[in-house]
């Protein structure tokens, strides 16, 4: 009867702490989520400098690296729908709208964008989130005076 009632104590104190453990790294885990989301949403519904919009693509770039993100046979981030991040920045200046991604802008020299656009205004139009509710994808669009 003893070794009986050690048996279930045990049994409910090995419960009772796994329970513990996975709701801790569940807070854990959406305190990590809105920290995340926090660098990019400051910028969500406010107009911003093209230098913004760098700093912004070099963070999305980096952040895509830390989570060893693949990228296609075109050097673009493969979209993995848990912790990749995208984004597209829309010129509206010429006849035709261009849309230009992170990766071409990143890659084709951020600096030669801030030295066009550095000072233009831009706003995000458009965000998306992945099934995880961090933000997946996002579209900045050049503001015309």
């Amino acid at each position: 009867m003893k070794k009986t009632l050690i048996y279930i104590l045990s049994i409910l104190i090995i419960i009772c702490v796994i329970i513990t453990t996975r709701l801790y790294k569940g807070k854990e885990y959406l305190t990590n989520i809105k920290e995340y989301n926090t660098k990019y949403e400051k910028y969500i519904n406010n107009e911003i400098l093209g230098t913004d919009v760098a700093s912004i693509i070099n963070q999305a770039v980096d952040d895509n690296e830390f989570e060893r993100i693949k990228k296609d046979e075109n050097g673009k981030y493969i979209q993995n729908n848990q912790n990749s991040i995208n984004i597209e920045i829309k010129i509206t200046e010429f006849k035709e709208e261009l849309v230009y991604t992170m990766e071409a802008l990143y890659n084709g020299g951020i600096d030669q964008f801030v030295k066009y656009y550095g000072q233009i205004k831009f706003k995000a139009t458009k965000v998306e989130y992945n099934e995880n509710k961090k933000i997946k994808y996002i579209l900045f669009e050049q503001i015309l005076n």
